[in-house]
């Protein structure tokens, strides 16, 4: 996070900016990534022009595939990024709004929904337990 715009219990507007992300690092690692993948292409392009042995071309396309992968996390890492600030731009949304009375009836229907499953699953298992214990002589249960 690179800067906090609002404070707790601040009330603010539809489009106000609660918090700015530091992106540069994620986005300088992306452009590394892209750069070393270029590098690499260019280098595999290189070995295949001069004709180089099959081990060579491997240990080229390996660090090609390395940098791909890195490249990869990198852009994971940007888009993990810009989710979280949908994330935080929805979570103000619904503050501003807050729920709605259907919401709440529906989270309340789907409440006693599932104290009834709970309740209709413990009484399923307690009479499955009944129907299979076993009296042996001398009084115990099985």
């Amino acid at each position: 996070v690179q800067q906090v715009n609002v404070v707790r219990g601040q009330q603010v507007a539809v489009g106000d900016v609660l918090a700015t992300l530091d992106t540069g690092e994620l986005e300088l690692t992306v452009r590394q990534a892209e750069d070393a993948l270029r590098i690499q292409e260019l280098t595999l392009q290189q070995l295949l022009n001069s004709q180089p042995s099959s081990a060579t071309l491997a240990t080229a396309q390996a660090d090609i595939d390395a940098a791909e992968a890195n490249l990869a996390v990198a852009e994971a890492n940007l888009a993990s990024a810009e989710a979280s600030v949908l994330q935080a731009e929805a979570q103000k949304a619904l503050l501003q709004v807050g729920p709605t009375r259907g919401q709440i009836a529906a989270a309340e229907a789907q409440l006693a929904s599932a104290v009834s499953q709970q309740r209709t699953a413990q009484l399923t298992y307690n009479r499955t337990l009944e129907c299979h214990r076993v009296t042996v002589p001398g009084g115990e249960s099985r």
